[in-house]
Order: structure tokens, then C-alpha cells, then sequence
């Protein structure tokens, strides 16, 4: 058996009640989800928007989520992912050639890596959060104003361009979109971010999670929040997003994701553990690479199993948290959360 120098412990919830496993895969195309315009999804002053993403590569610039049009200067914001980095411009009157916006000081998507992302757009400043961890981020153009409302549609995985055509098109999963109209505390966003929602959570505007949805044109993507089928959106006619295994594990009573898929039969033992773990993988022979990363999303260590049971040891690695995530060879993976302790 292989050994490594790595320990972790297996963070999880032992109880769930049903699974739900899709999320929205985007080709890198034309393909997109459009939310009809609606007043609930304006924000004046303040708002907080979440994803799970896991893109296919991070170059270039992909839209996450886009609500506006410059060409008639109704631009209300965006969030896209530019070369790894999380950007967030806004308008205060809808005029593009008076665009505020921000951005992480670094690249923090990392390609195939399935990553927890929040925008705080709050009343004096903006925020980002990368798995519930706050990174640093810089106002790159104007200053943190109001927020202009459009009633251009609220669009997942595309931006409309000046001269109205779409673009900046999302090349990857997306999933458990969540939009509120406040400005999330770190508190809130670090304890719930692996947690399912209900719907019915207060200030909780629109929540898509991609669960009975068609692959098809023109198909119903529902919103599950209490504001219902007014907020739905319908994927485009063409290049129309697919729903795969989502890439995400939600742990609570509720919601475990991936949790019946079979090419992800992953235990651990002992766990917890001292000097060394064992990491026993159903199907080693279709595993492409483990890959352990620091929460900032730092790879620490990659390895390829040579059989069902790869030893990891314990010695190198300072008392933190981890992710590993194990990638196939058909390009699904799953990341789950360690804990290296003594």
C-alpha cells in the first residue's frame, strides 16, 4: 500500500432523511437560465448571493449570475469568476460608463474543484467568502453606492453584452444558488453555506437548487423559495444547461449530495486517528488523483491509489482543516472536509 503524509478526519453528519443530487452543468457555450424580470430580485441597498460552482477552467471570464443591460443603461450587477478571481461590478444608475466594481486580490477557484462562493454587497463595503472563509478583495472601479434596479431578466451562466448579445458564458456545475436581501454576516455564511435550506428562511428572496429539473430547451428551473413559481426560470433554447450528480456534499438532517453515488464509495479508518489513515476507495482503478488543499484552496499534496486502501501518515501536516477531493477518470469528483488533529 501506498503511504502519504497527510491526516485527516472525516467531518460529517451521520443522518439524512433523502438525497438530492443534481446540479446545473454548463457547456461553455450559449447555454443559460433565465429569471423573467421581477421587482423581488432589485436590490436597493444591500444583498447577499451564493453558488456551488465547480468549473471546468477558470480562464478568461465566466458569468455566474447577471442582472442588467448597458445598452439601454439598465445594469443593476453581476458576479462572474475573471482568470480564478470572484468579481462583482454594480451600478448606481444603471449607466455603464459609470460601472463600480470588485474583485479577490487573488485567484481563488481553483479548475475542477467544487467551492462554496458568497458576495456580501453590503452598505459601505463588499465581501467574498470562499467556503464560509472571508478573502481579501479590492474595489477595482468606482466606490460601494446603491444599486440600480433593472428590469432586464435575472440570468445563471451568461452576461448580456452592450450591444445585447450574450456572452461570458459559465463552463461547469452550478448549483444552490441562494439569493437574499441583506448583507450576510460571516457568522451566517461559515455555519449554513453546508447546510441545505428549507425555503422558507427569513429574507431568503430566490433559492435554486436545481432538484426535477428537464435537460431540454425551454425547461422549468423552479424556484423553492417561499416567493414560488413567480421567480422560476426557463433554460434558453439552445446549448440549454444538463443536470449531473452535483459535486457538493450538504450535510444535515435534510440533504446529503452524492450520497448514493456508487463511483464515490469512500471510507475511512481508523477515524478518528494518530499516526496514519486509511483511505479505502470501492473502484481505486477509475480514481484519476486525490488531491488534498488548504481551505484557502493551496494544493498540499496529489497522489494516484495503486490499490483499494492507500495509507496516509500523519507526520508533516500541521492541526488544521483540509479538503480532498477524488477525481475519476470519467472527470467527476467529490471533495469532502478533514480535520488533521494530534
Amino acid at each position: 500500500m501506498k503511504s502519504y503524509f497527510i491526516f485527516l478526519i472525516l467531518v460529517l453528519s451521520s443522518q439524512f432523511s433523502f438525497t438530492q443530487n443534481n446540479s446545473a452543468y454548463f457547456n461553455g457555450t450559449t447555454g443559460y437560465v433565465e429569471v423573467p424580470s421581477n421587482d423581488l430580485l432589485n436590490f436597493t441597498t444591500e444583498f447577499t448571493i451564493e453558488a456551488w460552482i465547480k468549473l471546468d477552467n477558470v480562464t478568461g471570464t465566466q458569468a455566474i449570475v447577471h442582472k442588467g443591460w448597458c445598452g439601454i443603461s439598465d445594469h443593476s450587477y453581476s458576479i462572474a469568476i475573471a482568470n480564478g478571481k470572484i468579481s462583482h461590478s454594480w451600478n448606481a444608475d444603471g449607466n455603464c460608463n459609470f460601472s463600480s466594481s470588485a474583485e479577490t486580490v487573488n485567484a481563488v477557484i481553483i479548475p475542477a474543484r467544487c467551492t462554496h462562493i458568497a458576495v456580501v454587497h453590503g452598505t459601505s463595503q463588499i465581501s467574498f467568502y470562499v467556503d464560509g472563509v472571508l478573502v481579501s478583495s479590492t474595489i477595482t472601479a468606482g466606490s460601494v453606492t446603491g444599486i440600480h434596479p433593472s428590469q432586464e431578466p435575472f440570468r445563471i451562466g451568461i452576461y448580456k453584452f452592450l450591444s445585447g448579445t450574450l456572452g461570458f458564458p459559465a463552463f461547469g456545475e452550478i448549483d444552490e444558488i441562494r439569493i437574499w436581501d441583506v448583507a450576510k454576516t460571516q457568522t451566517e455564511i461559515s455555519n449554513n453555506f453546508e447546510f441545505a435550506l428549507s425555503g422558507n428562511e427569513s429574507n431568503l428572496v430566490a433559492y435554486y437548487n436545481f432538484e426535477n429539473c428537464t435537460s431540454a430547451a425551454n425547461s422549468v428551473v423552479g424556484n423553492v423559495s417561499l416567493t414560488g413559481s413567480q421567480l422560476n426560470g426557463l433554460s434558453s433554447s439552445t446549448n440549454f444547461p444538463t443536470y449531473i450528480n452535483a459535486c457538493e456534499i450538504l450535510t444535515n438532517l435534510a440533504v446529503e449530495e452524492n450520497a448514493n453515488d456508487e463511483l464515490f464509495s469512500i471510507n475511512l479508518f481508523p477515524n478518528p486517528g494518530s499516526k496514519e489513515i486509511t483511505v479505502s476507495l470501492e473502484d481505486y482503478e477509475n480514481v484519476e488523483s486525490i488531491i488534498i488543499y488548504s481551505q484557502l484552496g493551496k494544493e498540499i499534496s496529489t497522489s494516484k491509489p495503486t490499490s483499494n486502501e492507500t495509507v496516509i501518515q500523519t507526520d508533516l501536516l500541521n492541526n488544521s482543516l483540509y479538503l480532498i477531493t477524488v477525481t475519476m477518470n470519467n472527470g467527476h469528483s467529490v471533495t469532502k472536509k478533514w480535520m488533521k488533529t494530534k
